[in-house]
């Protein structure tokens, strides 16, 4: 009896520190979630400058021919659009919840799921041209 108490005992030991362990993982996790948000953020940012630069450069030396500024960064791109399909999709949960029972959500949640749907295959599709 004292054998399976302190079996019990070393179980709920070892599930109270993999619960732990779980949650810092997932603060972890968030706190990285965050980062990469910022750094893509960045990115895109630098990606325009970049396009407006080649622009005031072709304006200033009135160039007849085209300055390539376009720069491919098909994994920040992914990762905007995959930002954009999750702003969508916290869209149709506030839809969902504000109508809820109305009968008049159906039509605009489709159009919203379409919307993150067209956003992530842009990005499946705008990665695989490399």
């Amino acid at each position: 009896m004292i054998e399976l108490a302190e079996r019990v005992l070393s179980l709920q030991q070892r599930l109270e520190a993999s619960e732990a362990l779980m949650l810092a993982m997932r603060d972890d996790s968030c706190e990285s979630r965050s980062k990469l948000e910022l750094l893509v953020a960045e990115n895109a940012a630098l990606k325009e400058s970049r396009k407006r630069l080649g622009e005031f450069i072709l304006e200033e030396i009135d160039a007849d021919y085209p300055l390539n500024m376009d720069v491919k960064t098909p994994v920040t791109d992914a990762m905007v659009n995959e930002i954009r399909a999750e702003g969508v999709e916290l869209a149709i949960n506030h839809l969902m919840n504000k109508f809820e029972g109305t009968g008049h959500i159906g039509v605009p949640v489709m159009a919203l799921e379409s919307l993150a749907n067209q956003l992530r295959a842009d990005s499946a599709k705008d990665g695989s041209d490399d």
